[in-house]
């Protein structure tokens, strides 16, 4: 059986952000699950849905999104124990976890074909 941190350790931190996954690895997480999409500008992001609604509320979608405005998002909105947590691009997550993980589910995201080139 392999446990799995899902998108960090969202129970304890804003789902998707680096705080989730130093708080999954602080807790022993050998092995994650994350999804990846991609920003108008081309950078490959971590976020599970298609616009900021749920974690930000902001209805933005991040296909209509430069990283530069992506970045400026609180998607810790709407957790509310934590402080401002950007969302991360894709080399930050792996930065943070390649050396202490066995096993990585990366989740790419493309509703409808939305992302060419992804």
């Amino acid at each position: 059986m392999i446990v799995i941190s899902h998108r960090g350790a969202s129970g304890y931190a804003p789902e998707n952000t680096l705080p989730a996954f130093e708080k999954a690895l602080q807790m022993g997480a050998k092995a994650f699950e994350f999804d990846v999409q991609r920003s108008k500008d081309g950078k490959l992001i971590v976020h599970h849905d298609y616009d900021f609604s749920r974690t930000a509320k902001d209805k933005r979608k991040i296909a209509q999104l430069d990283y530069k405005e992506i970045e400026k998002i609180n998607a810790a909105a709407h957790f509310k124990e934590a402080n401002f947590a950007k969302v991360p691009l894709l080399s930050e997550v792996l930065d943070l976890i390649k050396d202490k993980s066995e096993f990585i589910n990366l989740e790419i995201k493309n509703d409808g074909n939305i992302y060419p080139n992804i």
